[in-house]
């Protein structure tokens, strides 16, 4: 009888074990509060020359263009995450076809996970560094400089030029593939804050799950 009731006692002490791992490293538990509700775009060049970091300029701008539309229905961060799993393959041949019609070698990677990222500051509005869910793109080696924004909701357009309300995108890089701070850039990435509600929104349900 005791031997049995140590044996169930053993067996329920693994089991809790084993769901406080598996909350401890799933990926949406990990993610910060700020990453929630949104998904960010990471794009890593293959490396440093002038050459490389044009062609993932280019990678940008058509991933920026294709996700914009394939996001024109999600209203919701799981949608979204839904959506780039299902059409991940897709994406990754939009990119490559980007190197191939830019002559490189190299082919492109892409996965969505979660990362970490630092505090990044785009006009007004700062993401606190922490995990943050994104799409990532490594092109070649992976060995350049970064790139990223908040790719849902959408809040990074490729503009010709940087206006009011609106701030460049320029960034050191995550301390993974591509540890050095991007070059400038000729056509510069904006940022617009025509969703300032939504990060209100953001912190408002912070605010709220720490109330409750």
């Amino acid at each position: 009888m005791l031997k049995a009731a140590r044996s169930a006692l053993f067996v329920t002490a693994l089991a809790v074990a084993a769901l406080f791992v598996y909350h401890a490293h799933s990926p949406a538990l990990a993610l910060s509060p700020a990453g929630r509700d949104l998904i960010r775009l990471h794009v890593v060049a293959n490396s440093d020359s002038p050459a490389d970091q044009a062609v993932k300029l280019k990678v940008r701008d058509r991933i920026v263009a294709e996700t914009g539309a394939l996001f024109r229905g999600a209203e919701s961060e799981p949608e979204a995450e839904l959506l780039l799993t299902t059409h991940l393959s897709e994406i990754q041949q939009v990119a490559d076809r980007v190197l191939q019609a830019e002559g490189v070698s190299y082919r492109s990677h892409t996965e969505v996970g979660v990362y970490e990222f630092p505090e990044r500051t785009y006009g007004t509005l700062t993401l606190p560094a922490g995990r943050y869910r994104a799409l990532r793109v490594v092109l070649g080696a992976g060995k350049g400089a970064n790139w990223w924004c908040v790719l849902f909701p959408p809040l990074c357009f490729v503009d010709a030029s940087v206006g009011p309300g609106v701030a460049p995108v320029t960034s050191p890089a995550l301390g993974t593939a591509g540890g050095t701070t991007a070059p400038t850039e000729s056509r510069p990435v904006a940022v617009r804050f025509k969703l300032a509600e939504l990060w209100q929104r953001f912190t408002h349900k912070q605010v709220m799950a720490v109330n409750h």
